[in-house]
């Protein structure tokens, strides 16, 4: 239920909504999994969905999952592992291999102040003097947003899916959503978040070709504000 989902620790685990991705609990174990399946490889996305699982508890969780995969004629793999369960894979002797790294701001401490914001500041500028406007959405524009996915989905070759959102509209129904309009009115942009107990995780960013530079960063900084409120 979406209430249960919110409630979870991981906001990404909402991604199950789509339907590609499934929360599953390994044998024996009552700890929850955010995965998919793949053509020859079992992903298992981030780490159990328990509070401070062992060394030992997560060197059992690698085991389950390395004879599912086998039982599925698959490849275990690991996607944006935590720090504990990279160490606790390489100790049994999986490759560990960085891949990226996810930008985690604190909303509580994010500033605009100080030199190493002057380039965000200037896009931010940038946004106000080409007349766009921010705000959270409470009634969704769908049909406006509709043609903003759309046009962004032309432009970009269409839309991933699995570990990256899809834009329907039951789907962004259940998110955090931002809105961005031009000074005529329309709608020009807009970002969306899973929002959970402990985190909100930047899913969908859609935008019309052309759009003020600076509205990205104006939509991403209005949502800094409102989960700085919450």
């Amino acid at each position: 239920t979406e209430p249960a989902l919110r409630a979870l620790p991981c906001a990404e685990a909402q991604l199950v909504r789509q339907q590609e991705l499934h929360l599953i609990a390994l044998r024996d174990s009552s700890a929850l999994w955010l995965s998919g399946a793949l053509a020859h490889v079992r992903v298992m996305f981030g780490a159990p969905l328990t509070s401070g699982a062992s060394a030992q508890q997560l060197a059992t969780a690698l085991g389950r999952l390395t004879r599912l995969a086998r039982d599925e004629a698959r490849l275990p793999c690991l996607y944006k592992a935590t720090p504990r369960l990279a160490a606790a894979a390489r100790a049994q002797g999986w490759t560990v291999l960085p891949v990226a790294k996810e930008a985690v701001l604190d909303p509580q401490t994010f500033s605009l102040a100080g030199a190493e914001r002057a380039r965000l500041r200037r896009k931010l500028a940038h946004a106000r003097k080409g007349g766009i406007t921010v705000q959270m959405a409470t009634a969704l524009p769908v049909a406006a947003m509709e043609r903003v996915a759309q046009a962004w989905s032309s432009a970009n070759h269409q839309e991933r899916g699995f570990s990256m959102g899809r834009w329907s509209a039951d789907y962004v129904t259940g998110q955090r959503v931002f809105t961005a309009y031009t000074d005529a009115g329309e709608l020009c942009a807009f970002v969306t978040f899973h929002a959970a107990r402990d985190e909100w995780t930047l899913d969908l960013l859609r935008v019309v070709e052309r759009c003020t530079d600076g509205t990205i960063y104006a939509l991403i900084c209005h949502a800094l504000e409102h989960a700085r409120a919450e």
